[in-house]
């Protein structure tokens, strides 16, 4: 069983083999000074976690550097950095700028696919705001005239 929505992810309708079910489009948005933080922290976190010593691991084991997963964000740079190319820090650099930019490509795709109804998220609100904005959309899509609860 599947769900089918239009090509472009700009529908508000879905058809599914499963009647009754009903589903909510949500795009947790957060400005970029924020992104940004949280892609530096997650790297920071990433290299203090053992992602050299992991990358070194799968190399050892006979993972080669082009295969599927070590090609991804993190293990390219951290390649680079095992081969003698570039240094610990400049590794850590790289990881940051490929994941913002890749970033801004997601954002650039949601940007453009999901134009018609979609439920914005602000993604520095609490938690429970998010969660609870979320079920309200929900909700309303079975309230009649889709008013929210």
């Amino acid at each position: 069983r599947h769900t089918r929505c239009s090509r472009d992810w700009s529908s508000d309708v879905c058809s599914s083999d499963l009647p009754g079910l009903r589903a909510v489009v949500a795009l947790v948005e957060v400005d970029r000074g924020e992104l940004d933080r949280r892609i530096d922290a997650r790297v920071a976190r990433m290299m203090a976690g053992g992602l050299v010593e992991e990358a070194r691991g799968l190399l050892e084991r006979g993972v080669g550097p082009g295969e599927p997963g070590m090609t991804g964000v993190g293990y390219r740079e951290i390649v680079a950095h095992l081969r003698g190319e570039v240094t610990a820090e400049e590794a850590a650099e790289r990881i940051r700028r490929a994941t913002r930019a890749y970033a801004k490509r997601q954002g650039t795709w949601f940007r453009n696919q999901l134009a018609g109804a979609v439920v914005r998220i602000d993604g520095s609100a609490p938690l429970p705001e998010r969660v609870e904005r979320v079920v309200r959309a929900w909700l309303a899509q079975s309230s009649p005239g889709g008013v929210e609860p």
